[in-house]
């Protein structure tokens, strides 16, 4: 039932912007990613290291690591239609010390298992959603 009302919700939207209908509804954007360069990966810089109007990405490596002068690193993702730059890493679910739920993410396959012939971060085609999550930092300096 949901899927319908969600398909209805956007089906609504997309006439109200075709036929420039006015509405008070928020707009929604969809971005289509790309893994431009297999095997790109970007240093996670904090907010006061990052210049006005500057991507936040530091060192840009070739393989992964957890983290790389103690920052966090992940796959650099590329949306083809605006320009947007994403990351994107394995999802990792736990719970802190109060029960409360924590989603990390990581930029190697906690499933050491399939290391590294069948693991979802080698074979893209195999990752799944509950698996894997984009992180879109914001809009600031993407393409308008």
């Amino acid at each position: 039932m949901a899927e319908q009302e969600l398909s209805l919700l956007l089906l609504t939207l997309g006439l109200f912007e075709r036929y420039k209908i006015k509405h008070s509804f928020p707009r929604i954007r969809f971005h289509f990613f790309y893994r431009n360069i297999p095997g790109l990966w970007g240093e996670l810089i904090p907010d006061d290291k990052v210049q006005d109007r500057e991507m936040p990405i530091g060192e840009i490596l070739n393989t992964p690591q957890i983290s790389h002068k103690g920052h966090r690193t992940l796959e650099l993702l590329y949306c083809e239609n605006c320009g947007t730059l994403a990351f994107g890493g394995s999802r990792v679910q736990y719970q802190d010390s109060e029960e409360l739920p924590i989603t990390e993410l990581l930029p190697v396959s906690p499933d050491i298992e399939g290391v590294p012939d069948t693991s979802p971060a080698t074979i893209v085609e195999k990752r799944k959603y509950r698996d894997f999550l984009v992180f879109f930092v914001g809009c600031i300096w993407c393409r308008q």
